[in-house]
């Protein structure tokens, strides 16, 4: 008998709930194998098995022309199914220099935008600042993911407040986290702050404790704020006073000089 036709004989309903099943197994390369092999069993399983398949992509520097190369193919159809990207970019100026003398930002950022199904991004180590020096543009760039609702920025560097403004300018962004990042103070700045935030991470120092202010329009549900120094209290007793009775969680760690500067603090309390 065609294995195809077996294959169109089974309700959608069971042959999705097999696929899951097999995405929720433990062991990340035979669990893409399997769902390599599923997606290949014939066309119905194809979509459900690219959907888990990838959904989660993280993209070291060392990696991103491989990728691009992929991406650009006339072939390629997996764009639509990347849902939390990660893209990892050099830690230190000699890497970014590594690849054709620091261009390649000129060209990397503008290419991932076709990533429209994006909702959960992390950016680590770009240099957001040097980006918009070379032209690029912020807003443009995390304008395309229309569907963005968690963001996170891991040791990025802002030459401007307004460049951090507009990578957070997403109407349905909901979750934000921002991660020891190398930007100005927001000094006399006055922009308008996400309107839709409902949870906030800051792991210090971003600046300065006063971006909190900027902030303050956002009712945040959840809180997390470490490596707190003692200039950061006034800010941040004056911002949980601004929240008052709308924020359900909070979570406080101190910086401890006794502690790696790499570490996430003291334990929250």
């Amino acid at each position: 008998m065609d294995p195809t036709a077996i294959c169109h004989n089974i309700p959608s309903e069971i042959s999705d709930a097999v696929i899951d099943h097999v995405n929720r197994e433990q062991g990340r390369k035979l669990r893409r194998k399997v769902l390599g092999a599923c997606s290949l069993v014939c066309k119905s399983w194809l979509i459900r098995s690219r959907y888990h398949l990838f959904g989660l992509v993280f993209l070291k520097f060392q990696e991103t022309k491989e990728f691009l190369a992929i991406l650009d193919s006339p072939l390629a159809t997996i764009a639509p199914f990347i849902r939390h990207f990660t893209f990892e970019g050099g830690y230190n100026d000699r890497q970014w220099a590594t690849w054709e003398q620091g261009e390649w930002h000129r060209f990397v950022l503008p290419r991932l935008r076709v990533l429209s199904a994006i909702e959960v991004l992390t950016m680590r180590w770009i240099n957001f600042a040097k980006l918009a020096s070379d032209g690029q543009d912020i807003a443009n760039f995390f304008g395309s993911f229309q569907k963005l609702k968690k963001l996170w920025f891991d040791r990025c560097e802002f030459g401007t407040i307004q460049q951090v403004a507009a990578a957070l300018s997403s109407p349905i962004l909901e979750d934000v986290s921002l991660d020891r990042l190398n930007m100005p103070t927001m000094g006399d700045t006055i922009l308008a702050a996400p309107s839709g935030m409902k949870s906030l991470e800051i792991n210090f120092p971003v600046g300065g404790a006063d971006i909190l202010t900027w902030f303050a329009s956002c009712p945040v549900e959840r809180l997390q704020l470490s490596n707190i120094e003692l200039q950061h209290s006034l800010p941040i007793t004056n911002y949980i006073r601004v929240l008052g009775p709308s924020l359900k969680h909070l979570e406080i760690g101190f910086w401890n000089s006794s502690f790696d500067t790499d570490s996430q603090g003291m334990p929250p309390c």
